[in-house]
């Protein structure tokens, strides 16, 4: 976090500040484990667990950089066990991140419909 601009939105998201940021960041950590063992990337990873919930899901993921749409897309390409896909869905159940998503001050300006 030291590392972030001042103004940098994250500065102010529940997610990312004292006790709740060290424990995201060990489930970023196990999530690092089960991408090292598959030889991927997180984001590969994260895009073979959404690929493998329903055929019928396509993720869209958002990049400025033509490399990392080409690292995305090898993740339809991946042969991830059962066990580890569910390993990686268990790591990041609502209930196991720590704090809000959006600061309250933000919440106001979110679309809810």
């Amino acid at each position: 976090m030291s590392s972030l601009e001042s103004d940098d939105m994250r500065q102010t998201m529940p997610r990312f500040i004292g006790d709740n940021f060290q424990h995201n960041l060990s489930l970023l950590e196990q999530l690092q484990e089960i991408a090292s063992t598959n030889s991927c990337t997180m984001a590969q990873l994260a895009l073979a667990w959404v690929l493998a919930q329903d055929t019928n899901f396509v993720p869209i993921p958002g990049t400025k950089h033509v490399n990392y749409v080409e690292e995305n897309a090898a993740a339809v390409e991946l042969s991830i066990s059962p066990e580890d896909i569910q390993t990686a869905g268990d790591i990041f159940q609502a209930d196991k991140v720590l704090g809000d998503r959006y600061a309250r001050s933000h919440m106001i300006s979110l679309d809810t419909d």
